[in-house]
Formats: C-alpha cells, structure tokens, sequence
C-alpha cells in the first residue's frame, strides 16, 4: 500500500492576457503550494476500484472523467503493461470547483507516486508533459512549490520561495465552473495587471507586496455574490492583501505571520464558508508512507 498526499495552490496574482487562435487563454500567473492537501491511497488489487471519501467528497465523479483515473490510464498508455490493477480511495480534504487545483494536484499525485513506486524510467519533464495533457495547472504539481507560469500555466519556471508568510483561505459554500468564468470575460478584462518583476522580487523576500490582481475578480463576483461577500471579508481583517485564487470560488488573504492569520481566521463567523489558515509550501506530491 503506499500513501501520498496532494497539496493545493494559489494563486498570488494572476492576469489573463489573451483569447488564442485555437480557443485557450495565454495567462501569467505565479502558483504557491500551500499545506491543505487531499490524501490518496494505492494498494494492489484484482480489479481496478475506485473511491472518494472525505469533507469534500460530495459530487466529485468517481468515473473515467475522474482526473486520477485519467492520470492511471495515461500512464498505462504511456507504458503498457507497467501497472497492475488498483484499489485506489482518493480522500478529498480540499473543496473542489474552488480555484485551489484539488484535482489536478490529485492527478499529479498519482502520476509522480505510481511512476515512482513501479520503477517507471519516466523523467521529469516527460511527466511534466504527461500532466500538462491531464488539465493546464496540472504539470505545476509534478514540482510542486513555487513557480512563475506563463502560456496555458504548462510553461513554469520555478522560483525560491524566501518569503515567511501566512495565507486565511476562505472558500463559500459554491462551486465556480472554470469554464463559465472563462466565457464571461470581456475584452476589458485582459492583459497585464500585475507587476510581476516586484511580485516575484516579494517572493524571493527582496521588497514589499505589490498589489495582487485576479482578472477573474470582475465576473466571478458579479455572478457569485458568496464569493464577493468572502472576499470583502477577507479584505475587511487588514491583511496585506486579499485576492480570489484561480477561477474561484477560493479567495485568499496574506499576513505577515501565522499569528496574525490565525486571529484574523478567529474572527470569521460561522456562515458555511471553509476557513484555513495555511503555510506556503505543502511537501510536494510525494509518498507518504510505503509498503505500509
């Protein structure tokens, strides 16, 4: 049996730039693992099985549409013959359709773990190439930590997280489709928002925060009125900044320390909305426990 944990992200700014030819957006964004993270089991089995349990189990597809049987079945692809049938329970710790990448965390987890424990000769940069194929923010997970990501989000260059910080995340009782938040942009919304040379100069612990942007921030709370009231919220316990993750419906705060975080998280009233206090950082996607 082997055990691995899959850690969730932010988003500490991110600018959508432009529709492309082929229907996809180019973006900027700098992704930031944090230490909320769903869990995976994998033991040998007669016949492949599958099953989600968790906080955060309800509505998530446990068919082949399922971002890690997709990740399973792309490794067999990948490598016939490599792995045996599997009983995999995928426990979800992280609310899903809330911008913090549960899923494709969850695909990478599996792709870097099964590779791993079965001797596949797969480097890096092939299961990088692997998960990018999975969804856009999926070959950020296979290194997890840090990194500036441009194109899709599949074009990642890793940065050195200096920064000591703490994160309030925050995600209303409602699931945001991507999707849809996609369709309602409008022209006025793209291009660069973000100083992105400051943000990554913050990151590295070199000056101060610069302000965060989200190009989602304009539709998504105009059609997710939860989602506006988190985020004023958020904005309301005098962080140093507060900003949506991704597509949403995650929004995030920043503060100096896991102190004043963790006051601010105690002032938040009890309204349905999951409350965390988390570390940049995570573990990476890697097992946890072997031969257990």
């Amino acid at each position: 049996m082997i055990r691995a944990t899959a850690p969730a992200k932010i988003n500490l700014s991110l600018d959508v730039l432009r529709r492309r030819p082929d229907g996809f957006h180019d973006l900027e964004t700098i992704f930031q693992e944090i230490g909320w993270c769903d869990e995976l089991c994998f033991a040998p089995a007669e016949t492949d099985s599958f099953r989600v349990d968790g906080p955060f189990a309800s509505g998530i597809p446990t068919d082949a549409t399922n971002l890690v049987r997709r990740a399973v079945a792309a490794l067999r692809a990948r490598c016939p013959g490599s792995l045996p049938p599997l009983h995999v329970v995928l426990t979800k710790n992280v609310p899903s359709g809330a911008g913090l990448g549960g899923g494709s965390s969850d695909a990478a987890a599996t792709l870097r773990v099964l590779a791993a424990s079965h001797g596949l000769d797969l480097p890096q940069d092939e299961l990088e190439t692997i998960a990018a194929s999975l969804g856009s923010d999926c070959a950020f997970f296979i290194r997890g930590g840090t990194a500036h990501a441009t194109g899709r989000g599949e074009n990642l260059e890793p940065l050195v997280c200096k920064r000591d910080y703490a994160l309030l995340v925050a995600v209303p009782p409602v699931s945001v489709s991507t999707a849809r938040a996609f369709g309602a942009l409008e022209p006025r919304d793209l291009g660069a928002q973000t100083d992105w040379p400051a943000l990554r100069k913050w990151v590295v612990g070199e000056a101060d925060l610069p302000p965060l942007h989200n190009t989602f921030e304009r539709p998504v709370c105009s059609a997710y009125p939860s989602v506006s009231e988190t985020l004023a919220k958020l904005r309301a316990l005098n962080p140093l900044d507060a900003q949506l993750s991704g597509s949403g419906a995650a929004c995030f705060a920043v503060f100096p320390d896991v102190r004043s975080a963790a006051r601010a998280a105690g002032q938040w009233e009890q309204d349905g909305t999951a409350v965390r206090v988390c570390l940049p950082g995570g573990g990476g996607n890697k097992p946890s426990a072997t031969g257990v």
